[in-house]
């Protein structure tokens, strides 16, 4: 029997890498911890920590008090897009100090796993983006700085400390539970909100809206993430956590109305008019499309879910049918 340390086990994927572990590995041990500002505390019912990873005293009890065979830190503070280039320090200080507390405890684990970013290719030119970026112009933002130096971290750990690792760059994992309120959301998010919440009569896209991107089921990255963990193929790798099914942000607002129309949730009339404007800048104008050419040579694994089912369940589970 294994033991697992799961952090952000209760965000948009940590709960289902979390149910995915209960699923398939019924006689591990899964240990949690949920953020909180307060004292760290344990739930016996639930198996969980409630504490900040930058506190010491947190680690070195969850350590102290259990084997840890297998850390997978999913935990990463949400900002919204503002918040990330008004607050670049604090995302850095925030995510590097949390996970070198979690590393610095992590000594005896067997290995490490670690969610970085599909913004390691935010100044990428050539797509598909393979897992090697040698040569490529480094991440400015601050959550695309933060992440790779985490990468670098995880890698340095383990030739010190000798802890095997994986590191997963997600790109754009499809998951009900991200709230759709607010602004400054992923992209479907805010598709979603704007025509299934709102109902606005014109739908606005930055730019030419031939804005390419991939997506993946939340389901699917939970699945391919916990059946490779104890896999020596996995171990000193980086990979792509992705689906290479592309679709443009016009295509993306189509799919969307199509499924409202098809489940019965939206008028069969309603399709507001798409209204292009300004210039969409930065790292979000690129095309965007990862290779997965390595998840499946090395891994013989790839997501089977289509962007329209995959979109699907989404809807559904914003309405909790799924």
């Amino acid at each position: 029997m294994a033991t697992v340390l799961i952090t952000g086990s209760e965000g948009n994927f940590g709960s289902y890498i979390y149910r995915r572990l209960r699923e398939t590995h019924t006689n591990w041990k899964l240990l949690r911890i949920k953020h909180s500002n307060g004292t760290c505390r344990f739930d016996s019912e639930r198996d969980r920590y409630e504490g900040d990873l930058c506190d010491t005293a947190l680690l070195e009890r969850v350590f102290g008090e259990h084997q840890i065979d297998y850390v997978i830190h999913a935990a990463s503070k949400s900002y919204s897009h503002g918040g990330y280039s008004a607050n670049p320090f604090s995302v850095i200080d925030n995510d590097s100090a949390s996970l070198l507390n979690l590393l610095r405890h992590s000594r005896s684990a067997s290995k490490f796993v670690y969610l970085s970013s599909a913004l390691l290719y935010e100044h990428a030119i050539h797509s598909p983006f393979d897992e090697d970026t040698k040569g490529m112009l480094a991440p400015t933002s601050s959550y695309g700085v933060a992440k790779q130096f985490g990468e670098n971290a995880v890698r340095m750990f383990n030739i010190e400390h000798g802890v095997d690792f994986t590191i997963w760059r997600p790109f754009n994992i499809v998951s009900p539970l991200e709230p759709h309120e607010g602004y400054g959301r992923h992209v479907f998010v805010d598709f979603y909100r704007r025509l299934f919440i709102e109902g606005v009569s014109e739908f606005s896209i930055m730019g030419s809206g031939n804005q390419v991107r991939c997506f993946i089921w939340v389901e699917d990255a939970a699945k391919c993430l916990v059946d490779n963990l104890e896999k020596i193929e996995s171990n000193g790798q980086t990979f792509n956590l992705a689906r290479d099914e592309p679709i443009t942000l016009v295509q993306l607002k189509d799919i969307l109305l199509e499924l409202g129309h098809e489940l019965g949730i939206l008028n069969k009339s309603y399709n507001p008019p798409t209204i292009k404007r300004g210039i969409f800048s930065g790292v979000e104008s690129e095309v965007r499309i990862p290779s997965v050419k390595k998840l499946k040579s090395m891994l013989m694994w790839e997501s089977t879910t289509t962007v329209h089912d995959c979109f699907r369940q989404f809807i559904k589970g914003k309405l909790n049918e799924y």
